[in-house]
């Protein structure tokens, strides 16, 4: 292996996410014997804090470019040939067309700068850890755990005083106390579902959404519970995997019993005297069934 050539200490931390892929019996088990430690992102994090996710996104970036222009290539040689005008929108790419891109991008899509700039922006360097690379402009600022937010209470919004009800007036001076209650608010630190205001029901999904996750933990993992965790998983699917195939068997042995009781009833009939000069057996199959024609018209 590289790192053991190279001649690294042991343990090696690992940076993944938690997607159940990362948790195999075998990856575990390859952890353990080569003193791997494995380090998990939290869900939803690897956009900021995995490399490959940048890299990742310079490749689409770079692809959807050259998609486009190669949409526009195809719509203009398509107008020359038919004398009529071709939206890039109707041209339909085939894997052909795919492998095509790719070629075209292969090359330089990604630099040796470009692959340490994606582990800078995550705050990893060459032999440290640098948080402070770290692109921190869309991450939302919470208060700090042992700060003790002011208690606000807020009661109804009253009605302006020395003013007829239900006049412009009235209401012009109800909207300027409601916009003012609402800039209160969103200097707040909560919700203002948490004040009991503007409350709206829990959005429910419509249907259970398949989870990716093997374990829902994250930050140093210790591999004996892991190994433990996934042998309980494994034993789980194998006894649901055994659950269904003996579902199986027996759904075959009742249709396997209902066929012999079919076959000998046919059998066991009388010999008919069929109108249908093509099918004049002596047991015909057909009789007693939707198949037979001769019984439908009798």
């Amino acid at each position: 292996m590289e790192v053991t050539a190279r001649g690294l200490a042991r343990p090696i931390v690992i940076l993944t996410d938690g997607h159940k892929s990362r948790f195999s019996g075998e990856v575990l088990r390859k952890c353990e014997e080569y003193q791997f430690r494995m380090f998990v992102e939290r869900s939803n994090s690897s956009q900021f804090l995995q490399a490959l996710d940048q890299i990742n996104k310079k490749f689409h970036n770079q692809y959807i470019k050259c998609k486009r222009n190669y949409k526009k290539e195809r719509a203009s040689l398509l107008a020359r040939e038919s004398g009529k005008h071709v939206a890039e929108s109707d041209i339909k790419l085939s894997k052909v067309d795919f492998l095509i891109l790719l070629s075209r991008i292969s090359l330089d899509w990604c630099t040796a700068e470009d692959r340490r700039t994606s582990f800078r922006v995550v705050g990893l360097l060459q032999n440290s850890l640098a948080p402070a690379e770290i692109d921190r402009s869309t991450f939302v600022v919470q208060p700090s755990s042992t700060e003790v937010l002011p208690v606000v209470t807020f009661g109804p919004i009253a009605s302006p005083p020395n003013v007829r009800k239900n006049t412009a007036d009235y209401w012009k001076a109800k909207f300027l106390a409601c916009d003012e209650r609402r800039i209160q608010l969103e200097s707040l630190h909560v919700r203002p579902s948490e004040l009991g205001l503007l409350t709206t029901p829990d959005f429910v999904p419509s249907g259970k959404k398949r989870k990716r996750n093997f374990t829902d933990k994250h930050g140093s993992l210790n591999l004996q519970e892991m190994l433990a965790l996934r042998e309980e998983a494994d034993a789980a699917e194998a006894a649901a995997k055994e659950q269904r195939d003996a579902n199986a068997r027996s759904r075959l042995e009742r249709f396997e019993t209902a066929t012999r009781e079919v076959e000998e009833l046919v059998i066991a009939k009388p010999p008919v005297e069929c109108r249908l000069a093509h099918h004049a057996e002596a047991h015909c199959v057909a009789y007693g069934h939707c198949a037979c024609r001769v019984q439908l018209e009798s």
